[in-house]
């Protein structure tokens, strides 16, 4: 199945057979916001690529995608100063995922603020 975002012309497969597609348009994902401006970083939210990205987080087969999917979530959420910044999109989705047990993973500054070392 397709996927347009249009900015760029970017197609998203969710099927199996295109993970080096995926990850080279994840790798330019991320290229895009790390330089790019905040007309970019609302883009990403107005236009549900977010939501795409969950899903395929959701229903990836390809371990490599869905790992790297989960860290720029959890990158930008935390760049982006979570629920009460200036896209709380981000940090919504990157819940979203952590209620459906999508993140197994704990971050070493949770354990820390958690008291639990």
């Amino acid at each position: 199945m397709l996927w347009f975002y249009p900015f760029g012309g970017t197609y998203f497969h969710r099927s199996s057979g295109y993970d080096r597609m995926n990850r080279t348009l994840i790798k330019l994902l991320e290229t895009m916001v790390e330089r790019c401006g905040d007309f970019l970083h609302f883009q990403v939210t107005e236009y549900g690529i977010l939501g795409e990205m969950a899903k395929m987080v959701r229903k990836a087969r390809n371990m490599q995608v869905r790992d790297k999917i989960l860290v720029l979530l959890e990158s930008w959420q935390v760049a982006f100063g979570g629920a009460e910044g200036k896209y709380p999109q981000y940090y919504y989705t990157y819940a979203e995922l952590k209620v459906h047990n999508c993140i197994l993973v704990v971050r070493i500054f949770d354990i820390l603020h958690l008291g639990f070392v």
